[in-house]
């Protein structure tokens, strides 16, 4: 059996790199704003739980939310 090492660096290019910190941006919870007597995404303002149950991820830009 061979021996594996988790320790290995890997090269991504600098797109591999932005898209992965837009991902981590993404997947960080975020709180809504409320404003207008709605709740709205604080990334992209589209307005969340209108007439729905209270949503995990914004419909428009996919960012995560409190």
């Amino acid at each position: 059996m061979k021996n594996i090492c988790c320790n290995k660096m890997v090269a991504i290019s600098k797109k591999e790199y932005d898209y992965y910190l837009e991902l981590q941006r993404k997947d960080t919870p975020m709180k809504k704003k409320y404003m207008d007597n709605n709740n709205h995404c604080p990334v992209c303002n589209y307005v969340v739980d209108n007439a729905v149950p209270t949503q995990k991820y914004c419909d428009r830009c996919g960012q995560r939310l409190k």
